[in-house]
């Protein structure tokens, strides 16, 4: 199924026509991972910033994560149809309404995923607006960050979220089991470390 904005009302909908006109490929060379079409032709803009990402230390795994979320993008921008060098905070949003849409089974993707995909986007445009493809970036600017730089001595001080950003539930550690305990205890070479 491929997605797209109901005129009408502004929210997103559904739509049964395909949009699956994009994957991810791994690649013998740098960046490990490419966008291409499904007849096989690169998408530039995505291969340049994969590109960049991996000449600055970023591991596979990362651009691979990375080259998923601009699909996803990518796909959103066919879908509805809007260039990627004109794409509006508008055409975010929606993509961040329709992340947000129930799916057969299940909720819409959870909070970190929606905020990953904004993470990507936003560096996605950062990268071309420094190399002067675009002017601006549709991805709205972090929050104030008013707990950046500080000691870890000092007591956390809330800010503004990022508008898009989603909440996330604080995460509880999880315990070991007995077992697990007694195996990790055993694999360390001395009760010091």
């Amino acid at each position: 199924m491929g997605f797209a904005i109901c005129a009408s009302s502004g929210k997103v909908a559904m739509v049964c026509r395909k949009v699956e006109r994009f994957e991810v490929v791994a690649t013998a060379g740098p960046p490990g991972w490419r966008l291409q079409s499904l007849g096989g032709a690169s998408v530039g803009p995505v291969d340049e910033f994969l590109l960049t990402l991996a000449a600055g230390g970023a591991s596979p795994t990362t651009v691979r994560s990375y080259a998923y979320d601009l699909l996803r993008w990518w796909r959103w921008l066919v879908a509805s149809p809007i260039g990627w060098d004109v794409a509006t905070r508008t055409d975010v949003r929606d993509l961040v309404l329709w992340m947000q849409e129930p799916r057969p089974g299940g909720g819409g993707l959870a909070a970190a995923t929606i905020n990953h995909c904004l993470a990507v986007l936003s560096s996605f445009y950062d990268e071309h607006v420094r190399a002067g493809n675009v002017d601006r970036s549709p991805v709205p600017a972090v929050g104030d960050g008013r707990d950046r730089h500080r000691s870890p001595m000092e007591p956390r001080r809330l800010g503004r979220r990022a508008p898009l950003r989603q909440r996330t539930p604080p995460t509880v550690p999880r315990g070991l089991t007995d077992t697990q305990f007694t195996l990790l205890f055993a694999a360390m070479p001395s009760d010091r470390c």
